[in-house]
């Protein structure tokens, strides 16, 4: 399976959107970093994606 090169967080309550874009690799998976700021969304052998 291909990572995505970025996808996009949308929240319910009120449609704020945030963009990731891929930014190598943690722990064997791919790693993304949103766009606006120093937040990540990485897998974690323990606690899976966060």
């Amino acid at each position: 399976m291909t990572a995505p090169s970025s996808f996009t967080f949308v929240r319910r309550t009120d449609g704020l959107r945030h963009r990731f874009d891929h930014a190598g690799e943690r722990n064997g998976r791919p790693a993304f970093r949103r766009t606006d700021g120093r937040v990540w969304c990485c897998w974690s052998p323990t606690d899976g994606w966060h």
